[in-house]
Order: C-alpha cells, then sequence, then structure tokens
C-alpha cells in the first residue's frame, strides 16, 4: 500500500501519519520524503518543529536539492518579523508553481493545531484545492491533542498511516468509489532513508483441528436402557396390530358407484333413545 500511493498508483490527496512518543515517525516520514524526490522533481516541505538542517541531516544529496523548505520553526510566531507566515507563502507558491502539481510534506501539524486547529483545517483545504497540489502528506502526535481534533484530521484524510512497533504501519486507505482497504506493512528503511522493503503482514489463521469444538452433552449416554431399536424390535413392532386397527376388509362393503356413507357404530358409543328436548315447551 505504501509503494503504491507513493508512486501514484493510489490517488489520495491527504494522508495523516500519526505517531506517539512512545512510536515516533520522524524515520517514516523522512523515507516519505526521500521517496517522492526520487518520482518528482520538486518537494515542498514545511518545517513547524526542527531546524532544517537537522531534517535534511541522513538524506541522499540528490534528495536534499529537490527539497524545497519553508521554516515555520525558527520563528512560528513571527515575533522577529523573519518568518512573515511560512503556511500562507507555502498556499501562494503552490498555486503559482510552472512546475505542474507537487507533492507537499508538512512536519508537522501538531504546533500548528496547538495554536489554532480552525487554521490548520483552513490550511489544508486549501493545499489539497489547489491545482498544483498532488499530495499533502502530514505527520500528528496524537498524544498532544484530544480525540475530537485526531477525528476531525481522520475524516479530512484520504489516507491514514497509523505507526506501531519495530518500523510496522497500519495504513487505512479510502478509495474514491468509497472502498476502504487496510493493510498492516512492516519497513526496511536503508540508512540514506530509501525503502529497502515492504512486507505486508497477513493475519494467521488457525490450521484445520488446531483448536477442539466441545461436543454438546448426549442425555442418553449414562441411561440404564436403550431409547433405540434394535432391527429385530423394528421388525416386530411393524407386524403389531393393535386393537383399534381394522384387518378385515368385509367390514365396509365395495361401493360400486356414487358416494355412500357407512356408520359402525363403537362399543364406547353412548346412544341415548329418549328426546333431549322433551322439557321444552316448543
Amino acid at each position: 500500500m505504501l509503494e503504491k500511493i507513493l508512486s501514484g498508483a493510489e490517488d489520495t490527496k491527504f494522508c495523516i501519519i500519526e505517531d506517539s512518543t512512545e512510536q515516533p515517525s520522524r524515520s517514516i516520514f523522512k523515507l516519505y520524503v526521500s521517496e517522492l524526490t526520487k518520482k518528482n522533481d520538486e518537494v515542498k516541505l514545511l518545517l513547524t518543529e526542527d531546524l532544517e538542517e537537522n531534517f535534511l541531516s541522513g538524506l541522499a544529496e540528490a534528495a536534499q536539492g529537490r527539497i524545497t523548505i519553508y521554516d515555520g520553526y525558527t520563528d512560528s510566531c513571527n515575533w522577529d518579523g523573519t518568518n512573515c507566515n511560512a503556511a500562507e507563502r507555502l498556499i501562494n507558491d503552490v498555486k503559482a508553481s510552472p512546475v505542474g502539481k507537487v507533492p507537499i510534506m508538512i512536519c508537522s501539524l501538531s504546533p500548528l493545531l496547538m495554536r489554532s486547529s480552525a487554521n490548520v483545517y483552513r490550511l489544508l483545504h486549501l493545499l489539497t484545492s489547489c491545482k498544483g497540489c498532488q499530495v499533502v502528506i502530514a505527520n500528528v502526535h496524537i498524544d498532544m491533542h484530544d480525540d475530537s481534533v485526531i477525528v476531525q484530521l481522520e475524516y479530512l484524510a484520504s489516507t491514514i498511516v497509523r505507526v506501531k512497533q519495530n518500523m510496522e504501519c497500519s495504513t487505512q486507505h479510502k478509495k474514491p468509489t468509497g472502498k476502504v482497504i487496510k493493510k498492516t506493512e512492516v519497513l526496511t528503511i536503508a540508512d540514506d532513508y530509501s525503502l529497502d522493503s515492504c512486507k505486508e503482514l497477513v493475519a494467521l489463521k488457525m490450521p484445520p483441528g488446531g483448536t477442539t469444538v466441545a461436543e454438546p452433552p448426549n442425555p442418553a449416554a449414562n441411561l440404564s436402557f436403550s431409547l433405540t431399536l434394535r432391527e429385530t424390535e423394528k421388525e416386530a413392532r411393524s407386524q403389531l396390530v393393535l386393537l383399534y386397527t381394522h384387518k378385515r376388509s368385509d367390514i365396509v362393503p365395495v361401493v360400486p358407484s356414487g358416494g355412500q356413507i357407512f356408520y359402525q357404530p363403537d362399543e364406547a358409543d353412548d346412544f341415548d333413545e329418549d328426546d333431549p328436548d322433551d322439557d321444552l315447551d316448543i
């Protein structure tokens, strides 16, 4: 899934990388930057929590030459008047970009969200709606924000990457058709932050017979008598003539034609010769 997103095989406008203090995403984020520089002439990068020289350390020289950095960290609040709002400059440059569509990286959204979440949503909307924007990839520290903020970001994102232990990434990608794809991959990153391998983790299935299912208890297991019949008993039962079963064929005469009713009294029938309505004055 990662390779398809970076190569453009899977269309996405906003990809968010969720990390935490225990599971940082710096190496994975720099991997995204390194891989995008191989497929694009320019990658625009907005830095909000690190110096330029620190972030570029370890990247290949070819990758560094294709990164345009917007410094939003040195003077983030523009107290010295040197920042001139790096996010606004990024938006203006993307709108006026003559190269075509360029990927945009933001490292990270957390400092911007701490100041104003509304401005972050506005920034993401403006960037993703620009014709010169290919994709926006940003990371966020989920342990620094309320769940409501993360839910809103995930609603805007078409791809969500959750960083886990041992370079394991759980990716949830929403296609334009509405179909949702979920995959878990293990990444191997080289020293220059290029991708060595990307292996998908498949959930292990229990082999047949691996688990035993308890059979329901049999209530007839410990009885002193048998509830089933042997073949000889079945045959004897079929030959038994019951008292109320008529075997004689001469009791009911054969009707030549038409319909007739024959009644054969039974010993248990109770016949009363008196008129039951004799006491009524009719």
